[in-house]
Order: C-alpha cells, then structure tokens, then sequence
C-alpha cells in the first residue's frame, strides 16, 4: 500500500501543478535571426571580418512560475542545415560560415516574487559551444569548440493581458585545451544581454522577438603558434519565434 506521506506528497504536487501558472515559453524553432557577427582578430592569418548571423536558430526560452530554463542550440542547428554555396559551385557567395552558439548550451535560474505579474532572480549558465573565430568557410571543418560555465540574472514582467517581457543579462568563461585542429589552449570571457518581448495573438499563443547583444574575448594558440592570438567577437542579433503563455 502506498505510505500516507508518499500520498500526501503526491497530492500537493498534483494541486501545485493546477496553481495559475506565471510566465511564457519562447520558441525560436522554428524561427528566424536577423543581425551581424563582427569577428576582429590581431593574428594578421585571421585578420578582421563580418557576416550575417546564421538564418535558422534553435533556442528555447521559458519560465514557467519560479523556474527559468534555456536551451541554444544555434550553432549545431545551423552547421546541420546550411551549406556554403561556395563549397559547392564555382561561385563565392558566403565566403564565411555563419556558425554562432551553442552546440548544447542552457540555463537554469530561479525566480523570486509573489505576484503573477513579477519574477527577478539568478541562473546558471553551462553548455559546449562554437564560434568561427579562424575564418573558416564551412562548419565542423576545423571550427573552434569550447565549454563555456558562467551565470546571471533575469527579470520577467506581464503587461497588462496581451505582453510579457524578459531582461537576461550575464558573464560567462571559455575554455577548451584543444579547441579545433589548429587552436589549442582556448580560453576566453564574454557578456551577454536579451530583451524578450512576447505579445499574444489568439488565446495563449503569440509571437516573441528577442534583440541580443553578446561579445566575446578568446585566446589562444592558433595554428602551432607560440605567440598568443587575441580575437574579438560582437554578435548583434534580433530572433523571431512563437510562444506560449501561462
């Protein structure tokens, strides 16, 4: 027979789960990101370049009462779905691959506060991701992987019955002993900020947009060099998706 605390147990689980829920989940797959990556580079075999960021995104982005949870799968995404025309035509039309993000990367933070329109609280950031900090014109062939291990905060606000927004901010660090097949020792730091803003069409669904700002600091030995490499990467963006509210 089942133990009166196991039941009791059972049972406040199953009326928290019919408690008025708080929150939205952001779905950037399918989804669409508009924006630019600027790479800036002091080893003059890389030199300085910028790229449209990547069409196609994989990200998740929730929170459901107090908990908050991100995936970002951006870069395995877009390495998985494009092909550079110039790998396989006579012409040159992407000269770079477009890969910025996470192969596996999330979050998961906690909220505080009582009401249903308020949550601010900190998260915890770890995952395995990719930049193209070397040039390279298509993605898995020599791109740089590296783990990244940081956190932040986020605030959540309902507006009024049609709106729900987020505020992420965060630091994270970089490292990877052999990042590609000519980068090794990579270590590095970047921030990020993403603004989302949901708005409800019909019932609990709607549409999200998420303008994000992220820059990252990598060093490195590139290629057998003893002297380091010090690269620059800013990436602008702006995600379109649906979502979902609670």
């Amino acid at each position: 027979m089942i133990s009166k605390k196991l039941l009791i147990t059972l049972l406040a689980l199953f009326g928290l789960g019919l408690k008025a829920q708080v929150g939205l989940n952001c779905q950037f797959v399918p989804g669409l990101q508009l924006g630019a990556v600027t790479v800036k580079s002091d080893n003059s075999k890389i030199g300085e370049y910028k790229a449209a960021a990547g069409l196609p995104v994989f990200m998740l982005d929730r929170l459901k009462n107090k908990w908050y949870a991100q995936l970002d799968m951006n870069g395995l995404y877009y390495s998985v779905t494009q092909y550079n025309k110039s790998q396989r035509s006579k012409g040159d039309s992407t000269k770079y691959a477009k890969t910025e993000g996470g192969l596996c990367a999330g979050r998961i933070g906690y909220g505080f506060g009582k009401s249903e329109t308020m949550r601010v609280g900190p998260n915890l950031n770890i995952g395995y991701m990719m930049s193209n900090i070397n040039g390279n014109k298509r993605s898995f062939e020599g791109m740089p992987m590296y783990w990244n291990f940081g956190g932040g905060v986020f605030f959540y606000q309902k507006i009024g019955t049609k709106i729900r927004a987020m505020a992420k901010v965060g630091y994270e660090k970089y490292s990877n002993k052999k990042a590609s097949s000519d980068i090794a020792t990579l270590k590095g730091s970047g921030t990020y900020f993403e603004a989302t803003v949901a708005y409800n069409i019909y019932q609990k669904y709607g549409v999200a947009v998420m303008p994000a700002l992220y820059s990252k600091k990598f060093t490195y030995n590139y290629n057998g060099e003893t002297t380091e490499t010090k690269t620059k990467v800013k990436s602008v963006v702006l995600r379109i998706g649906f979502t979902k509210f609670f």
